[in-house]
């Protein structure tokens, strides 16, 4: 193998991505959309004096670990579904579901169906972008060449194996090596997908944040059975979207950038 993407292999990451159904509200399991759990007198947050559409809520305790963040709680994702920036138009709450709550439907909101997470299928990720050229040394333009070889691909919904160029796809879904590979699909932990260049947030104290999960609004997860998003018209529907946590200080943060 070239001696770049061995490089790359060093900095491989564990990233897992969801295989989702669709279900009705349940609780307080990982799942997109439908109503969220919400703790009794929890404020359902609003941007501009409306309220938010509900994303996406995470069984801390459930889900692979991600070194940092904490092993209990529900994270609840609300976002308008469009750029901010501000970034006010996202909210992201840390429940408590051992505690008094239900089921929230709120008035004047659209929502899409409940789509729960079945399981998670973990795949070897790698960096990309500036996060590439920071571990090998290289100037990006030097990537090409790299692609130019059949060593990687670059191109969307694409992963380089020994088979060739297949879809991401049957890559998750049959557990293909794909060295150097970064997936662009909706990601539990990895490395994240860059569509504008870095935009790693910065804790209270000026340290670099962990990516907890990714969603791409556009391919949607890409084991799954169905689209997540596709060409719906409310909730996220172009770029990519990050949860972030600081494990020094435990603030949760969200960026979201359209290519």
């Amino acid at each position: 193998m070239n001696k770049i993407i061995d490089t790359i292999c060093e900095h491989a990451r564990k990233a897992y991505v969801p295989e989702i159904r669709n279900i009705e509200e349940l609780g307080t399991e990982t799942r997109y959309f439908g109503a969220p759990w919400m703790e009794l007198n929890r404020t359902w947050p609003q941007f501009d004096g409306e309220k938010l559409p509900f994303v996406l809520q995470i069984d801390l305790s459930t889900i692979p670990e991600i070194p940092g963040l904490p092993r209990k709680g529900l994270l609840s994702f609300f976002h308008d579904g469009d750029w901010d920036e501000d970034g006010k138009n996202a909210v992201i709450q840390l429940q408590d579901p051992t505690a008094r709550g239900g089921i929230v439907y709120p008035l004047g909101v659209d929502m899409l169906p409940a789509r729960v997470v079945s399981r998670w299928i973990e795949v070897a990720d790698h960096p990309f972008g500036e996060d590439l050229a920071s571990v090998t040394g290289l100037d990006e333009d030097k990537f090409e060449d790299l692609e130019a070889e059949d060593l990687i691909s670059f191109t969307v919904g694409t992963a380089m194996t020994s088979n060739g160029e297949i879809p991401e796809a049957d890559v998750i879904r049959q557990s293909i090596p794909a060295p150097g590979h970064n997936f662009i699909s909706d990601k539990l932990g990895g490395w994240p997908t860059w569509a504008q260049g870095n935009e790693t947030p910065s804790d209270r104290d000026g340290n670099p944040m962990v990516l907890v999960f990714q969603i791409n609004a556009e391919e949607g997860p890409q084991a799954g059975n169905v689209d997540l998003v596709g060409e719906c018209e409310t909730h996220p529907c172009t770029g990519l979207g990050h949860v972030w946590f600081s494990p020094a200080t435990g603030e949760f943060a969200h960026s979201w950038a359209c290519s």
